[in-house]
């Protein structure tokens, strides 16, 4: 019987292709794969953003906050498109890129190690304990985290969703659980931050050497001899849209406090979690678009995903009050915040670049990145300066409503430049 439904649904499916234009049994596997691993990790983050916004002052909520923004920006000095890289190698057919990867990540990583060893020595010279201490373990356990998640870029490159959901799970639940633990037993920040980059360096470390003796494929000859050129490029042009990614803590920590970047964080809680459902579709669109050339459609799809997003977001703005009386009672001057950043979340740009690293379109990353990090940087700094926080979440979502405009731009680029490349041809 449950054979025969099935059967039915898989014919229903490819029958419905004729309509969509779409891989439907491929969508429909990934997604359903990656979106019940993607809700099991948002219901762990969420679990711990209840127990930090109940258990810990905002004062250490900020400092905690504050590290990790700060190691992700120091991390623009390393090789961070090493991962896009490699799922876009792994996809085109080059299978030994896994121990490759890795070894290529930490030799780039010297400069990152300075830089972060620098800032913490700073802090211990100005009798900031707490941060040099913070400082010194994203120096020493960042780079090994960074460089073991190249098994996740192998994964979708040979698009085994199941193994990456699985491998999600149990990264983020095992790190969420002594977090848990720690905020609700102790609330000290530096073990905190001890077991966030410890935890995440020791299972990031296992999941890769489980990959790794998992491949058969040792054959030199099938590693990507590119991989290092095309990485840098990305990296170079990632290495601004990361500081503007990340700056908004970091100027709430500079401009307001501590105690504020915990209020911001809190506020972006539940958005980030909606933002990280819809990256789904990026990932499973990635080793597709390595082929596709009507970006005109593509679009199209992009739209009407954004239309059908209109609803969850909608409710989500609705019941954020009550949510946050029940769940986040110390944190209600968030609800206004996160209301205004809830309409950021209509305007993802996953999908466009997806298509961008997986056509190796560098000078279009290069416009992208550089063009909307530039507006993103400038809006936020005059958004926090002229409005705080309500002017900062303002300013959050106006940028991301520019990266949208300028991706779409792009993409209609990209459409126009194959036009005249297939007309030439014929």
């Amino acid at each position: 019987m449950i054979k025969k439904v099935k059967q039915k649904g898989y014919s229903l499916l490819r029958k419905s292709e004729k309509y969509t234009k779409t891989d439907m049994v491929y969508l429909v596997r990934g997604t359903s794969v990656l979106f019940n691993g993607q809700m099991w990790t948002s219901l762990s983050l969420f679990l711990a953003a209840v127990c930090f916004a109940n258990f810990l002052p905002k004062e250490i909520y900020g400092n905690y906050k504050y590290v990790l923004s700060s190691a992700a920006i120091i991390g623009s000095f390393s090789l961070t498109g090493l991962n896009s890289a490699i799922k876009q190698s792994v996809a085109s057919g080059f299978t030994s890129s896994l121990n490759h990867g890795f070894r290529l990540s930490i030799k780039h990583s010297l400069l990152f190690f300075i830089i972060s060893t620098g800032v913490s020595i700073y802090y211990f010279f100005h009798h900031n304990n707490l941060l040099g201490y913070g400082f010194l373990l994203v120096s020493i356990f960042q780079p090994i985290i960074q460089a073991s998640e190249v098994y996740n870029a192998y994964l979708n490159g040979i698009k085994d969703f199941k193994k990456i959901a699985k491998n999600n799970i149990l990264r983020t639940t095992t790190v969420s659980i002594f977090i848990i633990l720690i905020t609700v037993f102790s609330g000290n920040v530096f073990y905190l931050l001890s077991i966030y980059f410890v935890g995440n360096m020791i299972i990031s470390f296992i999941l890769y050497k489980e990959q790794l003796n998992r491949n058969e494929t040792n054959d030199n000859s099938q590693i990507d001899t590119g991989i290092i050129s095309y990485s840098k490029h990305l990296s170079l042009s990632n290495a601004i849209s990361r500081l503007a990614f990340y700056l908004d803590n970091i100027l709430v920590f500079q401009f307001i406090g501590s105690a504020q970047v915990a209020i911001y964080t809190i506020a972006l809680a539940i958005p980030e979690q909606f933002k990280g459902l819809i990256k789904i579709q990026g990932s499973l669109a990635a080793p597709k678009l390595i082929k596709i050339e009507n970006y005109s459609f593509l679009i199209i799809k992009i739209i009407k995903m954004m239309l059908i997003l209109i609803l969850p977001v909608g409710a989500y703005i609705f019941l954020a009050p009550t949510i946050f009386m029940l769940f986040f009672p110390k944190y209600l001057e968030s609800i206004f915040i996160t209301q205004i950043i809830a309409i950021s979340v209509l305007f993802t740009t996953a999908i466009q670049q997806a298509a961008f690293e997986a056509k190796k379109e560098i000078k279009i990353n290069y416009i992208f990145n550089i063009t909307s990090s530039i507006f993103r940087i400038v809006v936020l700094t005059s958004s926090i300066i002229l409005g705080g926080l309500i002017g900062l979440a303002i300013g959050h979502t106006i940028s991301r409503v520019f990266n949208f405009i300028l991706s779409i731009l792009l993409l209609i680029k990209m459409q126009k430049n194959s036009t005249s490349t297939q007309e030439a041809k014929d």
